[in-house]
């Protein structure tokens, strides 16, 4: 009677762990389709969040762009922009004038500049021929 049980017993041990196995591994499958949804759902609020900030990151640029073409169409100060400043050529011109005796406000006028770079420039010149003459003070 106890050999019957025991194999009774035995026969069906590998049907009682092929039923947990079956268990544990149906708990398994579950808990990874929860992970996965959990996953996914994580990911499209990152990306929302994301395309978010690529809106607003659009609708920025086009402000700062809108703005920057508004100021190059009208200058801040309300007068008409200038046509160049002081290039290599003008600045030639300028020292040109300035050693023939022309003030700053002349050639300023005559060679459409403002007033404050052909005085910088009248400044920088008495500056450099003061460092080549080291003998002589610097204006100050």
């Amino acid at each position: 009677m106890i050999t019957m049980l025991i194999s009774s017993v035995i026969s069906v041990v590998p049907l009682l762990l092929l039923a947990a196995g079956a268990v544990a591994a149906a708990m398994l499958f579950f808990s990874l389709r929860r992970e996965t949804a959990e996953l996914r759902r994580r990911m499209r609020n990152l990306e929302n969040a994301a395309n978010d900030a690529l809106g607003d990151m659009g609708n920025r640029v086009r402000e700062l762009s809108e703005r920057l073409h508004q100021s190059e169409v009208r200058p801040a100060n309300g007068s008409a922009p200038s046509r160049g400043g002081l290039n290599l050529n003008n600045r030639a011109q300028a020292l040109r004038m300035l050693r023939r005796g022309a003030n700053a406000e002349v050639v300023a006028k005559s060679l459409n500049l403002p007033r404050p770079e052909i005085e910088l420039l009248i400044r920088v010149q008495q500056l450099a021929a003061a460092s080549e003459d080291p003998t002589s003070e610097t204006p100050g």
